[in-house]
């Protein structure tokens, strides 16, 4: 049973384009992780820059 080169090239071009589409997915879903993940770094940087100035002013009025 052969496939005409017409079947061949149609499931080729669908080949390609599940992996386009994948890869398209997976690059959106990396550039959504880095972008919460740098949001998650700044609140933990801003926390502690808070506790740091909190810690220097309790020390300042012991």
């Amino acid at each position: 049973m052969k496939s005409s080169l017409f079947e061949r090239s149609g499931m080729l071009l669908a080949d390609a384009l599940l992996g386009i589409a994948l890869i398209s997915s997976a690059t959106i879903f990396y550039a959504i992780n880095q972008s919460w993940s740098r949001e998650r770094i700044n609140q933990t940087e801003q926390r502690l820059e808070h506790v740091r100035k909190c810690y220097e002013i309790e020390i300042n009025h012991e």
